[in-house]
């Protein structure tokens, strides 16, 4: 599986890889490895779609990215939001933050976090030595009331779309977390390969 502590840890502050100035289209010329993925537009779709879309492409074996959610009239601006985060109940809890490039972790409270984010630049540059994102952080009650409410029950974890729904309940763990990156931290959501839902 893809670290991002095999970009960074051993690589001298020149060869640090940035996203800035990345296209599709250049990366697809990179090597015979990187193939463009499918997308969907969930603005207009209805969930029945979106659960049938993403069905046929885990069947395939073909990766899909779901698109717009941000933009389906049933979106919350204001809930689903770092500034609504960073004024969260649980805000001043100390949350566990990742360094990439030396890939040490340490205590940081949330919402301290949240201001070195929007501190720092979004593209690494060769003289930075921290370049941090937040993992395992608290997931909000709020947040997961509105996925239940407004997702696919096939996408949501513990539900019948993720394989670990067929554990037994003390076997099961904690997959619904709160990770936040900046640029070139390389944490985006997905659902891994052996099957468990990250949002």
């Amino acid at each position: 599986m893809f670290r991002a502590s095999t970009l960074y840890s051993h690589a001298s502050p020149e060869d640090r890889i940035s996203t800035k100035g990345w296209s599709m289209d250049e990366l697809l010329k990179r090597g015979s490895n990187f193939r463009p993925v499918p997308t969907f537009n969930v603005e207009d779709a209805s969930l029945e779609e979106v659960v049938a879309v993403v069905k046929h492409h885990e069947e395939s074996g073909i990766p899909l990215m779901l698109q717009n959610w941000h933009k389906r009239s049933s979106w919350d601006p204001e809930l689903l939001s770092a500034s609504w985060l960073g004024n969260w109940q649980d805000a001043g809890s100390e949350i566990q933050v990742r360094n990439v490039y030396t890939w040490d972790d340490r205590a940081m409270c949330l919402v301290d976090y949240l201001k070195y984010a929007r501190s720092t630049t979004p593209f690494a540059t060769p003289e930075e030595t921290e370049r941090l994102y937040a993992k395992d952080a608290p997931f909000p009650t709020e947040w997961d009331n509105w996925l239940q409410e407004n997702l696919p029950e096939y996408v949501l974890n513990f539900k019948s779309g993720d394989i670990s729904s067929t554990l037994n309940p003390e076997l099961q763990f904690e997959s619904l977390m709160t990770y936040i990156g900046i640029g070139d931290t390389f944490t985006p959501g997905h659902k891994d390969l052996c099957g468990s839902v990250g949002q």
